[in-house]
């Protein structure tokens, strides 16, 4: 089978042929039908994120259809619509009692450490499958699996988004229009923050923003006040990472307000500890997402409330395209590979 195949001496990307993948008696065998490029993927290629071994194959935004069940599985059969989780926990650590599988002490995860869905087949734990209803597509499907529900995760796991919040987003596109629509959902009123024009009218005009802000063109941390008229955002999530995004960042907070880091790029956080204690703000985290985040996202989508823009969709050998939209800045939402 054809499979997009990372090599980590030559940190290059290729379409390889290799062998399919033997299932064990509580796997299954997919046949991918859409996985998702997301973001995460120029970090292996600029070396920010290693792998371990020489090549391994990348994408964990994976759905696709059953082909093949081991002998122990009982919850899917082949003919099934599937979208993974791509956490794989070891069910036995500390963090995985407490319902934190995301955060397990021998985490695997697919197109991280183990070989992802950039391939025509793919081998899951039987777990790991979460059904797709008819009426969501095998891209928007893909597009759940990491995009929208790690912003699940970011939103109520970590930064306990209410109803009575106002929210900013830096950085809309793929992963921030899904956490634009959570937020909605949930009755916050949401700023949106990018400097691509083309964004930010789809946020307002598609997902329900109630402000943007071009941040090429205007002073955010001001604009921000006089939006809130001088009181900040009680929540910020910063997809971009970057020293432009993160320097007004703790500016436009709240008292009690919080920041929570989903995307990151190699540039540091630099905060005055005066400018936090004086709000009591809160830096936070938030890395992946649970199972039950990923139903959560499903089910939204499934009623009409969450939609995954998803406006590219290019063949294995067109691996390349995706990924230079996103190195350069123009992609506008998610882009999947389809087979």
């Amino acid at each position: 089978m054809k499979a997009a195949r990372f090599h980590s001496k030559t940190r290059l990307l290729s379409v390889d042929d290799v062998d399919l993948p033997q299932i064990s008696s509580n796997e299954v065998l997919l046949k991918v039908r859409a996985a998702g490029v997301c973001h995460t993927e120029l970090h292996f290629l600029d070396g920010m994120i290693p792998i371990s071994g020489e090549a391994m194959t990348l994408g964990h935004e994976i759905s696709g259809e059953v082909s093949k069940v081991g002998s122990e599985v009982t919850n899917v059969r082949p003919g099934d619509r599937v979208i993974v989780n791509n956490c794989v926990p070891c069910n036995n650590c500390m963090q995985c009692f407490e319902g934190r599988e995301n955060l397990c002490d021998n985490i695997q995860q697919l197109g991280f450490t183990i070989d992802g869905g950039f391939a025509e087949f793919v081998k899951v734990r039987s777990d790991l499958v979460v059904s797709l209803p008819q009426s969501v597509s095998f891209e928007q499907g893909a597009a759940l699996t990491c995009g929208s529900a790690t912003c699940y995760h970011a939103l109520f796991d970590v930064g306990n988004l209410t109803s009575k919040d106002t929210m900013l987003i830096n950085g809309t596109g793929g992963v921030g229009f899904s956490a634009l629509q959570i937020a909605k959902n949930a009755g916050a009123a949401c700023i949106a923050v990018d400097v691509v024009d083309e964004k930010l009218d789809l946020a307002k005009k598609e997902f329900g923003a109630d402000y943007t802000i071009n941040g090429k063109k205007e002073n955010v941390a001001e604009k921000v006040k006089e939006l809130t008229r001088g009181k900040g955002v009680d929540i910020l999530l910063e997809f971009v990472g970057i020293p432009a995004t993160m320097k007004y960042s703790m500016d436009v907070l709240s008292k009690k307000g919080r920041i929570v880091f989903v995307g990151y790029t190699s540039a540091d956080y630099v905060v005055s500890p005066l400018n936090m204690i004086l709000k009591e703000a809160s830096v936070l985290s938030a890395i992946a997402y649970r199972k039950s985040n990923l139903i959560a996202v499903r089910d939204l989508t499934e009623r009409g409330k969450l939609r995954p823009l998803v406006t590219g969709r290019y063949q294995l050998s067109q691996i390349d395209e995706p990924l230079n939209q996103l190195r350069n800045g123009t992609a506008i939402g998610r882009s999947v590979l389809v087979f």
